[in-house]
């Protein structure tokens, strides 16, 4: 007879084992048969532990987070230059140094060499001066004493220059330069004009027939 409440339509296998165990020992021999039979029936668990993501730097503002490879497109060198000095990358060319081009000195059309007691050409003459320093000296002294002119610049020099048949050096302000060196002259109230001082005047008053 059919039990109750049965599904008649149910057939699956169903098995079912039980099992005796019967142990004789001392009590730890016992506990540890009681704790390998828990172990064996208690289902196992396994954990799995992931490691967590690398934690990245947060870069100032909103800067992208930058790679740890060797891309070059990434990481760019950066060429550090010192203030004032230009560096060629290894293998350049090296350009040639720009020359510094020279203002051509003109001629004082109203600049008076003749007229007053002494003319320009005879007070040179006179004095005799020896090299071009001693002859910026003898052309500021006269054109202070007898043009009133305190201040003098290259288109001076050329044009006495010019008057007495010599010619200039390539760069005529070279002179000034150096005769301000020596104490000679003192730089005037506009760039490239000088003025002879008490000094330089001294040299002119000791020249005489070759000075």
């Amino acid at each position: 007879m059919a039990a109750k409440g049965g599904n008649r339509g149910d057939n699956s296998e169903t098995q079912i084992r039980f099992i005796m165990l019967e142990a004789r020992g001392n009590t730890a021999d016992l506990q540890q048969i009681a704790q390998a039979i828990t172990s064996a029936v208690r289902p196992t668990t396994v954990i799995q532990q992931f490691a967590a993501p690398p934690v990245i730097p947060a870069l100032p503002g909103n800067a992208p987070p930058q790679s740890n490879g060797a891309d070059p497109d990434l990481h760019p060198s950066v060429e550090i230059v010192d203030e004032g000095v230009t560096t060629s990358p290894p293998g350049a060319r090296k350009s040639p140094a720009k020359k510094r081009r020279l203002r051509m000195p003109v001629v004082l059309n109203d600049l008076d060499l003749t007229s007053g007691p002494m003319p320009f050409v005879q007070y040179f003459n006179e004095k005799n001066p020896g090299d071009h320093s001693k002859r910026y000296l003898v052309i500021a002294a006269w054109l202070k004493e007898y043009s009133q002119l305190d201040e003098i610049n290259s288109d001076h020099i050329y044009t006495c220059y010019r008057t007495l048949n010599m010619n200039v050096v390539a760069d005529v302000g070279s002179i000034f330069r150096g005769c301000k060196k020596q104490g000679w002259f003192n730089p005037g109230s506009q760039r490239g004009s000088y003025a002879i001082n008490h000094i330089g005047l001294g040299q002119v008053n000791s020249m005489s027939n070759g000075g």
